[in-house]
């Protein structure tokens, strides 16, 4: 089974997640980000698409490849995996970012975490950061999550 992961990612979060599953995965997998991936749908069984969550939004890139390739994704086992945001409200963000051709298809979606890196952030960002009590860098990534989709990918869920 081949498996294709695609993120979009601000702040790299997104990337950390994918690579993570990626490196972890046992089965053939293609791992890129949504911006340069020139393969061809066909290729591949399953789909994992991930994001960061911005302001409530998946990156713009991410839900274009969605829109323009929804006819084609839904004949793929799909998975979604969204990075920042709230954690339990991060599935009915991503879900109603997403084309409802694939929302249809109620695909899992996997929590990545979240990261607060004042040396990313510009000045804007790290003054929300700071009203929201956020005093210095802080990291939530969920590599626990990471490697359970990935086992779950591979067909081992309980791993």
């Amino acid at each position: 089974m081949s498996t294709l992961i695609l993120y979009s990612s601000k702040y790299g979060t997104a990337q950390r997640f994918a690579q993570t599953v990626a490196e972890n995965m046992k089965s053939s997998v293609t791992i890129s980000d949504v911006e340069v991936f020139s393969g061809k749908l066909e290729d591949f069984e399953t789909v994992v698409m991930g994001s960061c969550i911005y302001m409530g939004k998946i990156r713009k890139p991410m839900k274009k490849f969605m829109s323009a390739n929804a006819l084609n994704l839904k004949s793929k086992k799909i998975v979604l995996f969204a990075a920042g945001g709230v954690e339990k409200e991060h599935v009915s963000t991503i879900m109603k970012e997403i084309p409802s051709e694939l929302t249809v298809l109620n695909p899992p979606v996997h929590y990545a975490g979240h990261v607060y890196d004042f040396n990313k952030m510009n000045f804007f960002e790290r003054l929300v950061a700071r009203a929201l009590k956020i005093k210095k860098s802080e990291d939530h990534f969920r590599e626990d999550n990471a490697l359970k989709l990935a086992a779950e990918l591979d067909g081992n869920p309980h791993e």
